[in-house]
């Protein structure tokens, strides 16, 4: 909800939070494409780049992976800008 409402601070808190549980591996590669997502809304593109190479690199077969694939190649593609704090 917190992601849905842009208040990505408190959304990469919750799935951190989500990430201390046992999880399979489609689970836990949604929630690095959603923290992805939210240091992109947060204008961190670099940190969210990083973020989805790892997801490509460690969960390759999953379906968050191949959007990953789709959002690097945008991010990459975007207008060079520094990244805000």
């Amino acid at each position: 909800m917190a992601y849905r409402r842009g208040d990505y601070v408190s959304a990469l808190k919750n799935l951190s939070s989500a990430e201390q549980y046992e999880l399979t591996d489609q689970r836990h590669a949604e929630i690095l494409y959603l923290k992805g997502q939210c240091l992109e809304g947060m204008g961190s593109r670099l940190e969210a780049a990083s973020l989805y190479e790892y997801l490509i690199k460690t969960y390759p077969g999953t379906e968050f992976a191949a959007s990953a694939k789709g959002r690097l190649e945008a991010v990459r593609n975007q207008p060079q800008s520094p990244d805000r704090p």
